[in-house]
């Protein structure tokens, strides 16, 4: 099978994924309890919805790394063109440079990222560039390890340490990574089920649940990778259900919505009472960076999931208020608001 533009798509996990959300999470009986539910509530209503992802990632950046050997204590200085802005860019390099040379983590210091060490690369962004600067990392690696070989076999039993006091009189241990890979990309998919409840007079919404079960190849850190899922299904939530921007229309455009009196973004109240993340296992990616795949922008959208679960507890209002199962649409974001209004409650409905 072929994606609109043509791209073959390979290695496809989708049925591994949708098997198991199925099982992990019970899609099946959250549907009985949503349906038992609105039977048994009047102005309050409940929604589920389940959603497949397909994402097509390209490793389409150019990423650097300098890494220096330092001879008095074999300390490890790393630094890569990548801009750590909490998505763990450090942490994963730090890692990878461990493996890369075989040396503990304690050996490793990131630095910070400097035009001065490194030039010319792409920005961070793309959901790609921690993966980028690991390879260069790990390229400037490969070419520590090529000088110090000879080193390595004449002392099989040396240290790290022992190594680097042998070497650093006739070798550079300092070395250099440049990964721009061309042309290659990888899919990534996941699924989500999300179960909503609403308030059917103040179009209030509360997420009770949002599972997600998403291939992330073999993690180069499962807790940050972990984090980064999380992360991204609230602000994807916020997307779909919250951040609605409003324009004058008195001829000028200006923006209404200046700051979150009126925009209103993700806060503790909008969390989901109750989230769940599965990795699917033994999935290694085998186009990836050390088998991974990114876990920046995937994950949000399947957030839309909360979108359509909304979208289904209002129907179960209108169900209820207007005997209406006819279909109607709805724009993104669905905002409490919106919610209301489209619950479309009669004043005769007012009573219990």
């Amino acid at each position: 099978a072929r994606v609109p533009n043509g791209t073959l798509i390979t290695n496809s996990t989708l049925d591994e994924v949708w098997s198991e959300l199925h099982k992990c999470f019970n899609l099946d009986d959250k549907i009985e309890a949503v349906e038992e539910f609105n039977r048994l509530n009047k102005f309050k209503k409940r929604g589920v919805a389940v959603v497949p992802l397909k994402y097509r990632l390209g490793l389409g950046g150019y990423q650097g790394a300098l890494i220096n050997v330092s001879s008095t204590d074999a300390t490890v200085q790393v630094t890569t063109s990548g801009a750590e802005s909490g998505q763990g860019l450090v942490t994963k390099v730090a890692q990878a440079v461990a493996l890369g040379l075989g040396v503990g983590l304690d050996k490793i210091v990131v630095l910070t990222n400097s035009t001065e060490k490194i030039p010319n690369f792409t920005t961070t962004g793309g959901s790609s560039t921690s993966e980028e600067c690991v390879q260069a990392a790990l390229l400037a690696c490969e070419e520590l390890n090529m000088r110090l070989k000879p080193f390595r076999d004449s002392m099989p039993d040396a240290t790290f340490e022992q190594i680097i006091a042998a070497a650093f009189r006739s070798t550079n241990l300092s070395a250099t990574g440049f990964f721009a890979p061309v042309g290659q990309s990888y899919f990534i998919w996941a699924g989500a089920i999300t179960e909503v409840e609403i308030d059917v007079l103040t179009g209030e919404q509360s997420v009770l649940s949002y599972n997600l079960v998403y291939d992330a190849g073999q993690a180069l850190n499962p807790l940050i990778d972990l984090g980064q899922l999380e992360g991204a299904a609230v602000m994807g939530l916020g997307f779909c259900t919250l951040e609605k921007s409003a324009l004058k229309l008195d001829g000028t455009g200006a923006e209404q919505t200046l700051g979150t009196w009126d925009y209103h973004v993700p806060c503790s109240k909008s969390i989901p009472l109750e989230m769940n993340v599965k990795f699917l296992d033994k999935t290694p990616n085998p186009v990836g960076i050390l088998g991974s795949k990114a876990v920046g922008e995937p994950p949000l959208i399947t957030a839309v999931s909360t979108f359509f679960a909304v979208r289904n507890a209002i129907a179960a209002a209108r169900e209820e208020f207007n005997k209406d199962d006819t279909p109607f649409e709805l724009d993104s974001p669905l905002t409490f608001e919106d919610t209301q209004l489209n619950c479309m409650v009669p004043l005769s409905g007012l009573t219990f």
